[in-house]
């Protein structure tokens, strides 16, 4: 990010806020004396969940259709 720019908000497309966001809160649960540990394992699979949802979802939308044209060489 250029330093110029600095704000309080990530650069990332939407679908991935919820991932960024729950593997923070998990990786912060580590450094953070406050969090109940039986929490972390809950913390990562809500992490995993939300990365492996946001990945899914990293794929082109845009119909495609092939069409072969390969009449001029069967004839």
């Amino acid at each position: 990010m250029d330093m110029g720019e600095l704000a309080q908000r990530l650069n990332i497309p939407n679908r991935w806020t919820n991932a960024v966001v729950s593997g923070l809160a998990a990786r912060l649960a580590y450094s953070v004396n406050e969090v109940d540990p039986q929490l972390i394992p809950l913390l990562e699979a809500k992490a995993d969940k939300d990365f492996n949802m946001a990945r899914m979802e990293e794929r082109e939308k845009a119909p495609m259709r092939i069409q072969p044209n390969i009449y001029r060489y069967t004839t």
